[in-house]
């Protein structure tokens, strides 16, 4: 069993996903009023630091894949290529992205059922634009 690479589980996909939401949500709550220069600046930078996490992983899986193939490519001992070996690589890179969406898909499960079952279910409050303005300024 390895120990993996920080930042690159449940809470590092957590962020990624919440960052590449935000722009949405925002654009939500601009179409409402509720939105402000700061809050725009807030989730443009979050949106920039997801984004540069999924292209600098994306580019590591691709360079590792290359790699592999390309060792693959040159055949074993004999010169032959194993087509499951071929297709393994490819694939190498999805199988533990979707352990570790599926993973967070039922931390969150959990969480949302524990709640309801507490009775605590209550809509988030946000701050209108003036109070985050505010709060930025300070």
């Amino acid at each position: 069993m390895t120990a993996g690479l920080p930042g690159f589980a449940l809470g590092g996909l957590f962020f990624v996903i919440s960052a590449l939401c935000m722009p949405f949500v925002e654009l939500v709550r601009a179409a409402g009023g509720r939105s402000s220069r700061a809050r725009w600046r807030f989730v443009a930078r979050h949106t920039g630091i997801a984004t540069g996490i999924v292209v600098s992983v994306e580019r590591v899986v691709w360079l590792v894949t290359l790699g592999r193939t390309r060792d693959l490519a040159a055949g074993g001992a004999g010169g032959e290529t194993d087509p499951v070996q071929v297709a393994a690589t490819i694939a190498f890179p999805v199988v533990p992205v979707l352990l570790t969406v599926a993973c967070l898909a039922l931390v969150l499960l959990c969480s949302y059922v524990l709640l309801l079952l507490r009775g605590s279910v209550r809509p988030a409050e946000t701050p209108d634009a003036a109070t985050v303005e505010a709060r930025d300024a300070a």
